[in-house]
């Protein structure tokens, strides 16, 4: 594939959605995550998949860390690691878990050092949502500027079908633009081709989730915003958001990995 002089991050247009960047937004994330086993399962089956298709100690970015979780399960073999996180608080936490050995960014990926990172792994679970169709064109090219050919890139999406989905759309329509089912679909398989990839492995999982106690909300707040913080200052959103998933345990969480080739 040649290299174009232009950047592709320069025909980035900021999403209309900024709640990821949010307060509510990370605490959401953490009540979500910790109430399901999706940590595990979820990273898991990444690290797999890169041992298969890549190398777990090769130079992996993962885009979207969060709290980093999940993608400590398959960056800590990586010679060299980047995560970025463009939410604040999760940030924090994020660099605060790999620090040590990982290189982690605030920002999001149009923010990534202009430079060829020479990759072998992209990892993007859940963060194509924010996109529109013109904006993943952008995200995809740029993903394949930093991989080096014969590099992998992995995208993370709940399925269309998925009662976690439908949740989210419900809530925040604006926000939930993408679905397994989309990445399939022709229109996405020629801007898959046509940005230097080719489509060579679906996986599929379905991480469980439980209502959270009480315990583990109040937890949440002290690790987030210390001792004293309580649940009732934070307003009646999040305590709408509370009661929609306390009552919706066992929800459909299913999910499908892809991983994508650098063939150009």
């Amino acid at each position: 594939m040649k290299r174009s002089n232009s950047d592709p991050r320069d025909e980035y247009s900021e999403s209309r959605d900024r709640f990821y960047l949010s307060r509510d937004y990370a605490i959401e994330y953490l009540i979500f995550s910790m109430s399901s086993n999706e940590e595990e399962l979820l990273g898991s089956a990444i690290y797999d998949l890169i041992c298969e298709f890549s190398t777990a100690k090769g130079r992996i970015l993962d885009i979207g860390s969060a709290d980093g979780r999940i993608c400590e399960k398959y960056i800590y073999e990586a010679r060299e690691s980047f995560a970025i996180e463009p939410n604040a608080i999760l940030y924090s936490l994020l660099k605060r878990r790999l620090s040590a050995k990982t290189i982690c960014l605030l920002g999001e990926f149009p923010d990534l050092p202009k430079v060829h990172l020479n990759l072998d792994a992209i990892v993007a679970s859940h963060m194509l949502y924010h996109l529109d169709q013109n904006n993943l064109v952008c995200f995809l090219q740029c993903a394949r500027s930093q991989l080096k050919y014969g590099g992998i890139l992995i995208l993370v999406l709940w399925n269309n079908e998925s009662e976690a989905w439908k949740l989210c759309a419900r809530y925040t329509p604006e926000r939930w633009l993408w679905t397994a089912e989309d990445v399939v679909s022709d229109a996405t398989l020629n801007d898959i081709a046509g940005t230097g990839f080719k489509l060579i492995k679906e996986a599929h999982i379905s991480p469980s989730i439980k209502a959270y106690t009480a315990e583990a909300q109040r937890a949440i707040f002290r690790f987030l915003f210390g001792s004293q913080t309580s649940p009732a200052l934070l307003g009646d959103a999040f305590q709408d958001h509370s009661a929609v998933f306390s009552l919706r345990a066992g929800l459909d969480n299913s999910q499908t990995i892809f991983v994508l080739r650098a063939i150009e």
